[in-house]
């Protein structure tokens, strides 16, 4: 890590930090990949469980093909679709996170209405309420600022 001289040069300490930053990782598991991890239910029995073959719809222009694994009415498992030509089988985490936010406790379950805004003060609202505002909301950004921005994917 030193040249001829015995002092420390750019390119041997550049050298030691990667080395250092590999050994590092190594316990943590940092180089193996966490999709990797999570396997499918195996054996695959067709009366247990059913795969549904559908797109990520989380907000980019891949929209993933993924394979969704339901058993009981239940998303168990989540995996990309391999015969996919854009993503070849390998979903970002957002797809793959889709049942965490299908199942999470904190998930937003009814319209919520804002008392004023900026302040985070949610409330509940009912449908009926909620419904009718936001369509209104809709239309009001269509209007001011075209239709291409009502819906983020529009134009994908």
């Amino acid at each position: 890590m030193s040249n001829e001289t015995g002092h420390l040069n750019r390119r041997s300490f550049l050298k030691g930090l990667v080395a250092l930053g590999a050994v590092a990782a190594l316990p943590g598991g940092l180089l193996t990949s966490r999709c990797a991890l999570a396997q499918p239910p195996v054996p695959f029995n067709p009366k247990t469980y059913k795969i549904y073959r559908n797109a990520c719809p989380r907000n980019c222009y891949d929209t993933c093909s993924l394979k969704t694994w339901v058993k009981d009415g239940v998303i168990t498992f989540v995996e990309g679709a391999p015969e996919s030509t854009f993503t070849h089988g390998t979903p970002c985490v957002k797809g793959l996170s889709y049942p965490r936010r299908v199942y999470s406790p904190d998930r937003i379950k009814y319209p919520m209405a804002q008392a004023v805004r900026g302040r985070g003060n949610w409330r509940r609202s009912s449908w009926e309420a909620a419904m009718p505002r936001s369509a209104a909301r809709l239309l009001e950004i269509k209007t001011n600022a075209g239709s291409v921005l009502v819906l983020a994917l529009a134009t994908y």
